[in-house]
């Protein structure tokens, strides 16, 4: 196969190899630039690899002789992983302090164009509306983003795809020394051509919008002849070399059916990498409806599907899974959002500590992306132990697609009582 995965378990002396070579050689001796490395503390090597366990992280995939362990960290060997390291990257324990002073995720929605019209996109009431942000302000932005510290930068939309040749220059630009970068497409428009362009610009990883494995519920949320395309461009990524993965929207239906495990052996037929499992939030298309958000008794589902298919040798070549909500519960991270793990600007160039939480703070066609994000590591001290996406729409005074920061400010500050 051109675009060959192996999955190895964290317990393969190999890897475990691999990765005390690293720790304890490359980072452990060389202080001066690695000096935020931890061996003793909430941070040390002792505590990422037991929490590593407890979210359920005991695998990785190989991918043309790199290691991908989540889809906040760059593979390993990389000079985007060592650039990590450096700047405190795996001190997720440190979160919100000097030891962490770094952001593992960023998603860039680069354009509000998307043919696609899916019921619970969380950039609803962008899309298709009013000009976008032009490539050079992101890529103004980007280069801040970049000289303050991020692992991983997520282009997504709208529909990247939908505007390609912004997409093609805004890659281009983006040190890929310095950070890694994924796509979050539905495939829409894709070609052979496009991949192999993708993939020349430095394309790492791309996660295709896939949310059931029978046609007619997948294109029940994202509209008539979303699933081919979908499976389309899953195979056609894989052609080009790029590590090929999904984002899933659940929902209760297949989480109740044991969807979770026919979706996996579907996925599996397709060479995907990673699925990263996304449970539905108050945001939206999703705004007012809150019978979507999952209870306890969905969510321990999640939890041993997630335990069972990474841990399990059964399941040792089925891809790893993700998922962002249990990784952040509150017996693991906690939320992590607001730069603390990952951050998000919206298709309109407002910080949002989230995708999932559309509370503004400041635009980048106005302000510089420091200015803004200081005042948002201000108002986010510390990560939380519940979901602030769940939080913040649940107990605003008014329902609304997104707040300014002082509208929901005393929610916010009960938020971390």
């Amino acid at each position: 196969m051109k675009n060959k995965i192996e999955f190895y378990s964290v317990k393969d002396f190999k890897l475990l190899n691999l990765f005390f070579k690293s720790y304890f050689g490359k980072y452990l001796f060389n202080r001066k630039k690695y000096h935020r490395y931890s061996i003793f503390g909430k941070s040390s090597i002792y505590k990422s690899i037991k929490m590593r366990y407890q979210v359920g992280l005991t695998k990785v995939v190989k991918h043309q002789n790199k290691f991908f362990s989540c889809i906040s960290v760059p593979a390993y060997p990389s000079a985007a992983f060592d650039n990590m390291r450096a700047k405190g990257g795996f001190n997720f324990g440190d979160a919100g302090t000097d030891k962490k002073p770094f952001i593992d995720l960023i998603l860039l929605a680069i354009t509000s164009r998307c043919p696609l019209d899916c019921k619970h996109c969380y950039e609803k009431l962008n899309v298709n509306n009013g000009e976008d942000i032009p490539a050079d302000v992101w890529i103004r932005t980007i280069k801040e983003i970049q000289n303050y510290g991020v692992g991983v930068i997520v282009l997504t939309g709208g529909e990247p795809l939908a505007d390609f040749h912004k997409t093609l220059t805004i890659l281009k630009s983006i040190d890929k020394n310095l950070s890694e970068v994924h796509l979050h497409t539905s495939g829409t428009g894709i070609t052979k051509e496009k991949a192999e362009l993708l993939k020349a610009y430095g394309l790492s990883a791309v996660f295709i919008g896939l949310d059931d494995y029978q046609k007619e519920d997948n294109n029940f949320f994202r509209g008539k002849g979303a699933y081919d395309n979908a499976v389309n461009a899953i195979k056609i990524f894989n052609e080009a070399g790029i590590l090929t993965c999904t984002n899933i929207c659940l929902s209760k239906g297949l989480v109740h059916s044991g969807g979770l495990w026919k979706y996996l052996e579907f996925v599996k037929g397709l060479n995907v990498a990673i699925t990263h499992l996304i449970e539905p939030k108050l945001c939206g298309g999703f705004n007012e409806s809150t019978n979507i958000l999952f209870k306890e008794e969905e969510k321990k589902i999640i939890k041993d599907f997630i335990l069972e298919v990474n841990s399990n040798a059964k399941y040792l070549d089925y891809p790893l899974v993700y998922s962002t909500n249990f990784t952040e519960n509150k017996d693991n991270y906690g939320c992590m959002m607001g730069g603390l793990s990952h951050l998000y600007i919206n298709s309109k160039g407002y910080l949002n500590p989230c995708v999932f939480l559309p509370v503004r703070f400041g635009n980048i066609k106005e302000k510089s992306f420091l200015d803004i994000y200081k005042e948002v590591r201000k108002a986010i001290p510390h990560p939380l132990k519940e979901c602030a996406g769940d939080y913040i729409p649940l107990h605003a005074a008014e329902k609304k697609q997104f707040y300014e920061f002082d509208e929901v400010k005393d929610v916010w500050e009960e938020m971390y009582k």
